[in-house]
């Protein structure tokens, strides 16, 4: 019982909302199912275990005999009895879910179903101008926005044909134009999310005509679409993916977002902010060195407007990637004063102490104070991805140091990433981190030192190989070797 779908229902309803369905189990016509009176009685059992539901007392066959005291248990019985009481409490969660939706427009389009419906001509055509005069106030506009107006176009091409003059278009040119700008809107967005995971995350081995790129342009191009703020944000957008490496494309993505930013929901105007860094670093990471004082930039203008928290909280790999950028950049201050201030904002992490302490290890890093670098890397016995990246930044601190136990470490990594890789690890982690390890090898053989062909050969591999993580910081100790 206690892991059953009605007691996670229930669990999930804060205070007031199970307040509100107290109140709605009280009214006769929504308890419309069988066995009404054992429904009502469930509940009533139920409530005094919110919000935990951990009592032993909720076991099936205890709850089973304060309903039926007069036969033997029957758990077919006390299952379609939980059940009937779950189809309750749905109904009450859709009920409230239509009265409390915020999307403009929704209430008016629900209203003018039923006026439609009932022949109730007058009252349809009221509420359908009260739809559009809505609609022209609503910021931001969400690819729903744009659903909404379809659906309120189709109601009235259905109205329109009760009236069929011959000579009337039923409304259905307007029909099919909101349509198709719903349809390209939400297919941007899928498009652009899918591109960036492949292109800046993970590899996919996606088909590039899956993405459609001519067929969305020409469509796109062929009317006034690049008119609807979020059609032109996303299809800047669109285009940088697909084209890859196009600075200029880039700099008009900047401009349309900054213009047309107030149109796009908080969900996609991230979406795109993050598009934007991402390709930056990028960038950067393929030897344009401009594209890191504008990632650093971004990751600055975006954390002051509020931009990279989620509730009042920040991932912890968001916080990462602002503190791994502004150490490039040697702002050593700006970054520890946001290691601080974000000690307890954490999100995203089964600790936040240890990511807290991870930050810091790199800040020390940065500043070449090797002793306090480890003394804050811990073991990160909750979190693989921390683990590995402490493991590599121990490696990092024992071979700056020359130390005797780099040799133990580098082994022990090897070891390490046979035994967590195929169970935990993407292969593109895998193949980044083994190709570090290698490499760190190859440096650390005397043959190396002061070896000019070797060195060369190093470098080039280095950046030869499309997956390598510390990339920089190999090249900046194959720098060293030199001599």
């Amino acid at each position: 019982m206690k892991k059953s779908k009605l007691l996670s229902i229930l669990k999930s309803l804060d205070k007031q909302a199970f307040g509100k369905l107290k109140k709605f189990m009280q009214v006769p016509y929504f308890v419309e199912v069988k066995q009404k009176q054992k429904v009502l009685k469930l509940f009533e059992i139920l409530i005094p275990y919110y919000p935990g539901f951990g009592h032993k007392n909720l076991e099936k066959e205890k709850l089973y005999r304060q309903l039926f005291s007069d036969t033997d248990y029957s758990p077919s019985k006390m299952d379609r009895l939980m059940n009937h009481l779950l189809t309750v409490i749905k109904k009450f969660i859709l009920i409230e879910y239509t009265i409390n939706q915020q999307e403009e427009g929704y209430k008016e389009l629900i209203l003018a179903r039923f006026y439609l419906e009932k022949g109730l001509n007058n009252d349809f055509k009221s509420t359908a101008r009260t739809f559009r005069k809505k609609q022209e106030q609503v910021l931001p506009r969400s690819s729903q926005y744009y659903l909404h107006n379809y659906l309120m176009e189709a109601e009235q091409s259905y109205f329109a044909s009760f009236y069929n003059q011959r000579k009337a278009d039923l409304n259905l040119p307007n029909t099919i134009k909101s349509l198709d700008i719903f349809y390209i809107c939400s297919r941007l967005q899928h498009a652009c999310t899918l591109m960036a995971q492949q292109f800046y995350h993970v590899p996919l081995g996606l088909q590039a005509d899956l993405f459609r790129y001519e067929e969305i342009s020409d469509l796109i191009q062929s009317s006034d679409y690049l008119e609807v703020p979020i059609i032109k944000v996303y299809y800047n957008a669109f285009q940088l993916l697909y084209l890859k490496d196009d600075d200029e494309q880039f700099d008009e993505l900047l401009e349309v977002l900054n213009q047309n930013k107030d149109f796009l929901p908080n969900e996609q105007l991230r979406a795109i902010q993050t598009i934007c860094r991402s390709y930056c670093i990028r960038r950067y990471y393929k030897g344009n060195e401009k594209y890191l004082q504008k990632a650093f930039d971004l990751y600055k203008s975006h954390l002051e407007n509020g931009y990279l928290y989620h509730d009042g909280g920040i991932f912890a790999g968001m916080l990462k990637n602002l503190i791994v950028v502004g150490l490039k950049m040697k702002q050593f201050d700006w970054v520890l004063q946001n290691i601080e201030a974000h000690k307890h904002r954490i999100i995203g992490t089964h600790n936040q102490e240890e990511v807290y302490r991870f930050n810091l290890a790199s800040y020390y890093f940065a500043k070449k104070d090797y002793p306090k670098t480890l003394e804050y890397l811990c073991s990160y016995e909750k979190d693989t991805y921390y683990k590995v990246s402490a493991k590599r930044l121990e490696l990092k601190v024992y071979f700056e140091m020359d130390s005797p136990l780099l040799d133990f470490k580098m082994k022990a990594f090897k070891v390490y990433l046979f035994r967590v890789s195929n169970k935990i690890l993407s292969k593109i982690a895998q193949e980044g981190n083994n190709n570090f390890i290698n490499l760190l090898y190859q440096m650390h053989n005397t043959q190396t030192y002061r070896n000019p062909d070797r060195i060369k050969k190093l470098v080039e591999k280095i950046k030869s190989q499309k997956v390598v993580i510390e990339r920089d910081w190999l090249l900046e100790q194959l720098e060293k070797l030199k001599g």
